[in-house]
């Protein structure tokens, strides 16, 4: 019964863990990604030489390197315990990298002087441009009818 724990276990990171890093879109293999979306998503991940082809070595090494990152305590087996951990600890640096590449696109919106970075005075100055652009009958308040709506969708997912 250990080897079959074990077994679904390896899949579960073998099928779960691409998953979790593709947060955006379908998941790698799952329902709505074709074929050339999951060949680019493999591609990416396991042909370390870029050549286009996934050598056997490429292929056991990536599934190595997958294993090695979620045994965590380095014994040479995985847990329940240590596969969700890698797992969410995958979700978490994903999700990470991209709330900051978001973040970098909107402050850029705002750091009018370019320098990088947005100083209180930037700031202030787009509140000002978002409040005069949601009060639509400019009498200096914003109704309840002039405040945004909530996206349809969850943000970040396009």
């Amino acid at each position: 019964m250990k080897l079959r724990s074990l077994l679904t276990a390896l899949a579960a990171l073998g099928l779960v863990i691409p998953a979790a890093v593709a947060q955006e879109g379908p998941r790698p293999g799952g329902p709505g990604m074709d074929h050339g979306t999951l060949a680019r998503y493999m591609m990416g991940k396991m042909d370390a030489n870029r050549d286009g082809q996934i050598s056997h070595d490429e292929f056991r090494a990536t599934r190595a390197e997958r294993f090695k990152t979620a045994d965590l305590n380095g014994d040479g087996y995985l847990t329940a315990a240590e596969s969700a951990t890698a797992l969410f600890e995958q979700i978490r640096k994903r999700k990470q990298e991209k709330m900051q590449q978001r973040m970098a696109r909107r402050l850029a919106l705002l750091d009018t002087d370019k320098d990088g970075r947005v100083s209180q005075s930037e700031f202030e100055a787009a509140g000002e441009r978002m409040f005069l652009w949601m009060d639509g009958d400019k009498d200096g308040a914003l109704s309840s009818e002039e405040l945004p709506r909530p996206p349809k969708r969850p943000m970040g997912r396009h």
